[in-house]
């Protein structure tokens, strides 16, 4: 049976599609195909594969999703409107076979629900064993804490590090999340709005958590053994413990089940054996760590190599605009051209200068197209990305405008302030 019939329409003679319920679908000769899409593309608003897809199936039988993502890669308007994907890039995981000799700090911003003075967790990271501590702060105060560590600790050496894969080297942004949880589930469990108070359990309970990485909590790594909570983390039945109410009633409980008042139910052995037991849990469980922190790296950085193209001097790239600094109608992105790559920085050029930062691989897409050569760039004017955006943008190139008074809002436009951000 054929596929295809012909139809006759006024003198000419179209190709189409066998047709059974008497849907007529045109198969398109190579030579319209561009100017079909082009003109399904402005009718859908510069719509993507899928609508662009669906604009062309109602009358054309031949224009496939690969035709149509070819189209698009060749579109310089549909690259400066895409929005990035966030997506992490793992550059060079940062590896560590020794506790205490590498560290992370952030803060975690709570001004919104300060605890009296205090409105700032401070969070500290060891690399290796992942052990965090927290601490509350009055104001972020960065200076000033890194000049209190500074002189507490005069072998500190302080990094300050590039954007990172927050799986890898900026793994205590993934610690900040989980802590943010831990102390929203506590605060709601007492019924308190006292997080400060909080944080000595919140440390405890993310330092007893498994780790997805080293596959062990970070209280193991640090220490070489589990953590303990009294009798509730001993071998012994939580309906025997229940029971006990003295400390004749523990001994006896010890005694009757064959444990030493030495073991981990009630305390730790002093003797020279116990010591050179436990420094060997210790070393092997920072060993473990170790070793299962570099498979995850290693792991990270194929996936992360896999999802980020290898960029070159000449490629096109697209740098998203800050929502503050384009309007609504504005294009979301700037497309650039890659003038120089130095220490895994590029310098960025487009048509309006050279844009006045150094960007991380992770900021930004190559384009599948170049559009921008490096001839085109004006190399005498360093400019900025807000400029670039001004200069492309459809209007003002300013973002929105905000109230800084909820109150005035509230009581009317009379009192109200606003700023441009």
């Amino acid at each position: 049976m054929y596929k295809y019939d012909v139809l006759q329409v006024g003198r000419l003679s179209k190709l189409i599609s066998k047709c059974t319920n008497g849907e007529v679908k045109y198969i398109v000769p190579a030579e319209e195909i561009f100017d079909i899409l082009e003109a399904a593309h402005i009718a859908t608003g510069h719509g993507g594969r899928d609508r662009m897809l669906s604009e062309t199936s109602k009358k054309y039988a031949n224009i496939t999703r690969e035709t149509i993502t070819k189209f698009l890669s060749m579109c310089e308007t549909c690259h400066q409107k895409k929005v990035k994907r966030k997506r992490g890039l793992v550059f060079k995981p940062i590896l560590h076979k020794e506790m205490n000799s590498r560290c992370q700090v952030d803060l975690i911003d709570l001004q919104s629900q300060a605890d009296n003075n205090y409105k700032f967790v401070m969070v500290y990271q060891d690399h290796l064993t992942k052990f965090v501590i927290l601490r509350p702060l009055s104001s972020k105060r960065a200076a000033e804490i890194i000049t209190e560590l500074a002189s507490l600790w005069p072998e500190l050496k302080i990094v300050h590090g590039k954007p990172r894969h927050s799986q890898s080297q900026g793994s205590v942004e993934r610690a900040n999340q989980d802590i943010e949880n831990m102390l929203a589930v506590w605060m709601k469990d007492n019924k308190t709005t006292k997080w400060a108070e909080g944080l000595k359990f919140i440390q405890f309970m993310k330092n007893r958590s498994l780790h997805s990485g080293t596959k062990q909590a970070p209280y193991k790594a640090m220490f070489g053994t589990d953590p303990k909570v009294g009798l509730s983390t001993s071998k012994l039945p939580s309906d025997v413990i229940k029971k006990i109410r003295t400390e004749d009633d523990l001994q006896d409980v010890l005694k009757s089940n064959d444990v030493d008042e030495n073991d981990d139910a009630s305390g730790s052995s002093s003797s020279d054996d116990s010591i050179d037991r436990r420094q060997e849990e210790i070393m092997s469980a920072r060993q473990e760590a170790a070793e299962r922190l570099e498979r995850q790296a290693k792991k990270m950085k194929t996936v992360s190599d896999k999802h980020h193209e290898a960029i070159e001097v000449g490629d096109n790239i697209i740098i998203p605009i800050p929502d503050v600094d384009k309007a609504k109608s504005d294009l979301r992105n700037v497309v650039g051209v890659v003038l120089e790559i130095e220490h895994d920085l590029f310098k960025v050029g487009t048509r309006h200068g050279i844009i006045n930062r150094l960007y991380s691989r992770s900021e930004f897409e190559k384009c599948k197209t170049n559009f921008i050569d490096k001839e085109e760039v004006l190399h005498n004017e360093s400019i900025s990305l807000s400029s670039v955006a001004t200069q492309q943008s459809n209007t003002s190139g300013q973002g929105y405008l905000r109230c800084i008074s909820q109150n005035a809002w509230s009581s009317g436009f009379a009192g109200n302030r606003y700023t441009h951000e």
